[in-house]
């Protein structure tokens, strides 16, 4: 059974082994805003602008999402071996279906530099990425 786009994204990214064994579980990624946050390493998924489509397809959109790694360490190795496997990860789901319609285009925008975050206590970086799919909204 397939999900909606952003469950879609958080499932893959949830269920890879390589992601798991770097700490990324259902236990350490939360979504933008959460403030409770007790782990070491985590991450958090942020969904940005949703734009039309390409061509102006009223069946597509873009969305715009940031996968944010942390740690309170101060050690960007954890960080960077999850942005580096969610890249992976992520990059693979173009042509996979969604409920409804079809993941079209997966494009990853880059990295951010080197980053504190006062709210979170920790050490982080993100990966950006802009998502094309179908299936109305």
């Amino acid at each position: 059974m397939t999900t909606n786009l952003r469950d879609r994204v958080y499932d893959v990214l949830t269920s890879d082994p390589t992601l798991i064994a770097l700490g990324l579980t259902t236990d350490t990624l939360y979504p933008a805003g959460t403030d409770t946050i007790q782990a070491e390493t985590f991450a958090v998924m942020r969904w940005g602008v949703t734009e039309v489509g390409p061509g102006n397809d009223s069946d597509a959109r873009v969305e715009n999402m940031n996968l944010w790694a942390y740690n309170r360490a101060g050690n960007y190795t954890p960080i960077t071996g999850i942005l580096r496997a969610a890249r992976s990860v992520l990059l693979g789901l173009a042509g996979t279906p969604i409920n409804p319609g079809w993941i079209i285009g997966l494009n990853w925008n880059g990295d951010s530099t080197d980053l504190f975050d006062d709210g979170y206590k920790a050490w982080t970086r993100n990966s950006a990425y802009r998502i094309a799919a179908t299936g109305g909204w």
